[in-house]
Order: structure tokens, then C-alpha cells, then sequence
């Protein structure tokens, strides 16, 4: 199997924020590179937990084992089915994120074209008790 055959995007369309990253992979051997998108499986999930699940998700496809897989950064994505909208916000704390956010914006458009986009950098977002996301506002 040659690369092209790595899911380009899998990611989770549930309504909830999920923890996704922008990851390069290429084979050295025949020259052949792409970008892919995972998001969380498990709530639970972190960052590195999610390419390390990319680099299981290789060899499950069987293409070739020595890919050079590396994180190019990520964060957050709510994807809200009912208002067709997608929000992609904060950065992750181990990668940092994507050098070019509108790319990722760019690869998710493929299979969401008809949904709206809110892209930011606001990384004053936090998970209320409720499990809800809400801004840290100041008190004047």
C-alpha cells in the first residue's frame, strides 16, 4: 500500500470539543508526503496519545513502516452538527500549533465545505464543571 491510502482526515463528530493535531507524514522512499488530521479518540486523550494512535494506524494500514510521521502542532475542534459550524481554538501544550491554521482549515473543508468556521487563537478557553468550555473572563 502506498501512502495515499492513510485516511487523509478522521476526527469525531459528536458536538463536544475534542483535541485534534496536524500531522506531516511522509515516505523517505518514494518521495511521497501528506498532511492528515486525527482527533481524539477518548476523552481522556492527550496530544501524544493521538499520534501515537496515527502511528498504530499506519502499520493497521500496512503502509510501509518506514514512514517519517511528526506532529506539525494542533489543539481544539468543536465540530456543531445542528448549527454546521466548526470552531478550532487553542494549542496544544506539547506541539505547539499548526505553523498555518487556515491549512488545516483548508484539509477540513474538504469534507465540511458547507459549514461555517470560527478559527482563533484564544487560548483563554477552559472546561467548566458541567464539561462545558467557556471563556476566563476578568471581573472589572
Amino acid at each position: 500500500m502506498n501512502i495515499n491510502e492513510l485516511p487523509e482526515i478522521e476526527i469525531w463528530f459528536n458536538n463536544d470539543p475534542e483535541k485534534y493535531i496536524l500531522a506531516s507524514v511522509e515516505d523517505p522512499t518514494s518521495g511521497q508526503k501528506k498532511l492528515v488530521i486525527r482527533s481524539s479518540c477518548y476523552k481522556t486523550d492527550e496530544h501524544p496519545d493521538i499520534l501515537k494512535y496515527l502511528k498504530r494506524e499506519a502499520l493497521r494500514h500496512e503502509v510501509r513502516e518506514n514512514l517519517l510521521i511528526n506532529c506539525l502542532g494542533g489543539g481544539m475542534i468543536i465540530i456543531d452538527i445542528p448549527n454546521r459550524t466548526i470552531t478550532l481554538f487553542v494549542t496544544s501544550l506539547t506541539f505547539g500549533s499548526e505553523p498555518d491554521r487556515n491549512q488545516t482549515v483548508s484539509i477540513l473543508t474538504r469534507i465540511c465545505g458547507q459549514y461555517g468556521w470560527r478559527v482563533t487563537k484564544d487560548d483563554k478557553m477552559k472546561r467548566r464543571k458541567d464539561g462545558q468550555l467557556s471563556k476566563n473572563r476578568r471581573r472589572r
